[in-house]
């Protein structure tokens, strides 16, 4: 039965559809799969194209050469060779791009012989020097000793020249990874000793920040004496000596400079154990056997660091205990916060909205429209006549909190007239502000009071007490009446002392 399908059948049908009027036609194949191999092979040979097609099941779809049915699969687009070798020679002219932008993807690249031969030009660190002697101004000095280890400053260097391998432990106040590569290029550059310093962080978000900061403190732009590697994002000269990337740009570029041109290796946050850092501290480890000169400083906040020095087999942990002194951090989560926004009766966010021209209360065919729809609810006060406000909040086409251009009352403000609760929870849950007034000055909780609407001023003295911690959950939502309520408390309350919070 094979071989009658094989010789007989599928030649058969084909001869048919040849010389039938049809440019195309869709064969379904039995479920053995050498079959549709046969059939595709026939096919070929009558100098028909085919495509395989998936409809309840495998088919082949026949096609005659005059068919315009027939789609052909996109060609692979590649680089000729004279193109390729145009592009790396450009690339090669760039002072300012990093070794991993100089790489072309195999897939743009044709296989052939005389590309395949084409080695990846690659950018080395600057050759290593002594830095330039410079005069400090005022400002620098005055930085300088804002620093909470200042006057931990000869420790640090007299530790750093005994051991090769530091371990400096110390919280988030002492600004260590600024604070660490200043102070070695200071020394180095009085010293006129080499200095080539990497700092590594484990985000790129991080050490293009910590760059600007430090280029900041020279009064320099990015390149010069501070440099940047990033990916998508280097910026090195000649004349750079500190250089921050993070571990896995640094490993990938140390692929073949095996640490040379490098005086000072500074990892940050070797705590939390990035997969990238470990993995660059073993590539250090072994790197401190090829180099004597090198020095690896790991920036750390544990309180014992001893895992460090023994995984190095050599170094000292380095732990001040001088300096700003440790408080317990006093934490406070978002129900606290909303409980002492309330105690404190602090509603700053619409005295800030007054004070800024209001957008929404111009005379557009939008907010035409918007003020329509309140009034239909202020005159209705029903489920429909509510539907198309929330449907324009919904999809962003006018705040919750939106208010009528000629009374200035918003939906929750008229929710609380109707004595609506299932509205009324409805619109908070959106964000809504109860705190907004309308021109006569009321808003929705003292219209609820006045009007004695029992349900709804039970769900607003729930809302004054918690806030609206509901909203809060909602990833997307950001609450910025809460975030000026919060600097308010913070600069105003004498129980927060200024540059100690964080939010």
């Amino acid at each position: 039965m094979n071989e009658i399908i094989r010789d007989k059948f599928i030649p058969q049908q084909l001869l048919y559809f040849v010389a039938g009027q049809r440019c195309c036609q869709e064969f379904p194949c039995t479920f053995r799969s050498t079959d549709h191999e046969i059939f595709l092979q026939y096919a070929r040979s009558l100098g028909l194209r085919t495509q395989r097609m998936f409809s309840n099941g495998e088919m082949i779809k026949v096609f005659k050469r005059t068919c315009r049915h027939y789609l052909e699969e996109p060609k692979i687009m590649t680089f000729s060779p004279a193109t390729a070798i145009n592009i790396l020679t450009m690339l090669g002219r760039t002072t300012n791009l990093g070794k991993d932008e100089l790489r072309l993807s195999s897939d743009f690249i044709p296989q052939r012989a005389c590309v395949a031969e084409i080695m990846v030009p690659h950018l080395p660190f600057p050759t290593i020097k002594p830095p330039t002697q410079r005069i400090k101004d005022d400002t620098q000095r005055n930085l300088q000793k804002q620093f909470p280890g200042y006057s931990f400053m000869d420790t640090v260097m007299q530790t750093l020249y005994k051991q090769r391998v530091v371990v400096f432990s110390a919280d988030l106040s002492w600004d260590k990874s600024v604070y660490m590569p200043l102070l070695i290029f200071e020394d180095c550059e009085a010293k006129k000793t080499n200095a080539k310093i990497i700092c590594i962080e484990k985000e790129n978000v991080l050490a293009l920040h910590n760059s600007k900061r430090l280029a900041r403190y020279f009064a320099e732009d990015l390149g010069e004496t501070v440099g940047i590697q990033l990916p998508h994002s280097s910026n090195i000269s000649s004349e750079t000596h500190i250089i921050c990337s993070t571990a896995q740009y640094m490993l990938r570029s140390l692929t073949k400079q095996k640490c040379l041109n490098i005086s000072h290796f500074i990892v940050n946050d070797v705590h939390l154990h990035d997969p990238y850092i470990d993995v660059l501290l073993s590539e250090l480890r072994i790197a401190l056997t090829q180099h004597q000169n090198l020095r690896v400083v790991l920036l750390c906040q544990m309180a014992d660091a001893k895992k460090f020095t023994e995984f190095f087999e050599e170094g000292t942990e380095l732990m001040p205990k001088e300096g700003v002194p440790k408080t317990a951090p006093r934490i406070s989560y978002l129900g606290d916060i909303h409980s002492r926004i309330s105690v404190a009766g602090i509603h700053k966010g619409q005295d800030i909205y007054k004070e800024t021209p209001e957008v929404y209360r111009t005379k557009t065919p939008r907010n035409e429209q918007m003020d329509k729809c309140l009034e239909a609810y202020e005159e209705f006060g029903s489920d429909l006549s509510i539907r198309p406000f929330l449907y324009a909040v919904n999809y962003d086409l006018v705040p919750v909190n939106y208010r009528h251009s000629t009374t200035g009352k918003t939906a929750v403000i008229i929710a609380a007239q109707h004595n609506n609760p299932s509205h009324l929870r409805v619109l908070l849950y959106m964000g809504a502000d109860p705190y907004v007034a309308d021109e006569q000055l009321q808003n929705a909780i003292t219209v609820a009071a006045s009007m004695e609407k029992n349900e709804c001023i039970d769900i607003l003295n729930c809302f004054s007490l918690r806030g609206n911690a509901i909203k809060s959950a909602k990833p997307e939502f950001v609450d910025y009446d809460l975030i000026i309520d919060l600097f308010y408390l913070l600069r105003t309350n004498p129980e927060y002392p200024s540059g100690k919070s964080l939010p």
